[in-house]
């Protein structure tokens, strides 16, 4: 059996002399939750067309359990999707939604019952099956689409931005019970968003789409953490971008002038001295006041805006050369507020800062 459910080798899809998706390959283990992230018109929702059968792929293979795929129609494959609408029949009671694909299926009624009643256990809502659809709430409804779904044993569930209609807090709640209901039955995941908050929430493995391509794919927090590209950098949550040119590199760190102040950051490989470099620093990295004195990259600043956001204070401040960053300080008992204008030390450790090499010279 194979421990790769989904898996596209060399994928290209063009609609004339349009390309989605580029020579795109990939594989997502068995049991895994993998969300395809990036914005619009990115591609993420033909890759996902592609997986599901809706769309063929131009050039390359989709393989699903080891099987190819090609040329195989949606209800040929071991896959079921869940849309952003989601389509139940409003003349049927809940159970009835729940068990239309079995029932197409032919199977025994028993069998039925005994199935839609352990989907109606697993997300919740042993009591709603004689319901109709008008009388059960919006976060209800999703869960009951992913009910119907699931109820066939998929090999892969596809998920097209299931929860973008939603309100924030009940997208939020069921962000969690997603991520519940997935560990649960150990079914892999494969979900469209274009949420970094949302995929960061829920996914095992992380996919970042850009024009069609995938810039990099990694655990949520490599991709927070570890960004590989300046477009990942910047996409996947909030950071100052530094550019500037090396002219320091050895013992496993660089440094580069970024208009005119020196940046110290750590490397795994030896750069080019002259090349241009840039470097992601997280807002929630950067150390303030006394915290900030003993940091490898050390600067004095004057506060340019502060932003009250509750648990958090997001300060823009700005170095005497010009050097502009965001900082996020926890709004503890032990921080004061700095007004505009207030002159600050900020700093980090060489560690921190995360080196995007691919900037050529």
């Amino acid at each position: 059996m194979s421990e790769i459910d989904v898996e596209l080798i060399s994928v290209t899809k063009r609609w004339g002399n349009v390309t989605a998706v580029k020579d795109m390959s990939f594989q997502v283990k068995k049991g895994e939750f993998c969300s395809l992230l990036g914005p619009s018109g990115c591609g993420k929702t033909t890759v996902m067309r592609m997986i599901s059968g809706f769309e063929q792929p131009t050039e390359g293979a989709v393989r699903i359990a080891g099987e190819d795929m090609t040329g195989k129609k949606p209800f040929q494959r071991p896959t079921n999707l869940v849309f952003q609408h989601h389509a139940l029949f409003p003349h049927l009671t809940v159970a009835e939604n729940i068990a239309f694909g079995l029932k197409i299926k032919k199977l025994p009624r028993e069998d039925i019952r005994r199935r839609v009643a352990d989907m109606l256990e697993l997300i919740h809502l042993p009591d709603v099956g004689d319901r109709k659809i008008s009388q059960i709430s919006g976060g209800q409804r999703q869960r009951i689409a992913l009910a119907r779904a699931l109820v066939n044993e998929p090999t892969v569930l596809l998920l097209d931005e299931p929860l973008s209609a939603l309100d924030l807090k009940l997208r939020e709640q069921m962000q969690l019970e997603l991520k519940r209901i997935q560990n649960e039955i150990g079914t892999t995941f494969v979900f469209v968003t274009h949420d970094q908050k949302e995929a960061l929430t829920m996914s095992d493995v992380i996919a970042v789409i850009n024009g069609g391509v995938i810039e990099q794919m990694a655990s949520s927090s490599d991709i927070y953490e570890r960004p590989k590209t300046e477009f990942v950098a910047g996409f996947i949550g909030e950071t100052n971008l530094l550019k500037g040119r090396i002219v320091k590199a050895g013992g496993g760190a660089m440094t580069l002038v970024c208009e005119g102040e020196e940046i110290h950051v750590q490397v795994d490989r030896t750069p080019e001295i002259g090349a241009h470099c840039s470097v992601s620093i997280r807002p929630e990295m950067i150390a303030w006041g006394s915290g900030a004195s003993d940091r490898t990259n050390l600067f004095t600043a004057t506060v340019r805006e502060m932003i009250y956001q509750g648990n958090v204070v997001h300060y823009r401040v700005v170095t005497d050369k010009g050097l502009e960053f965001g900082v996020d300080i926890t709004n503890s008992s032990g921080h004061r507020i700095a007004a505009e204008g207030e002159r600050v030390k900020i700093g980090w450790p060489v560690e921190r800062g995360v080196a995007l090499m691919e900037v050529s010279a």
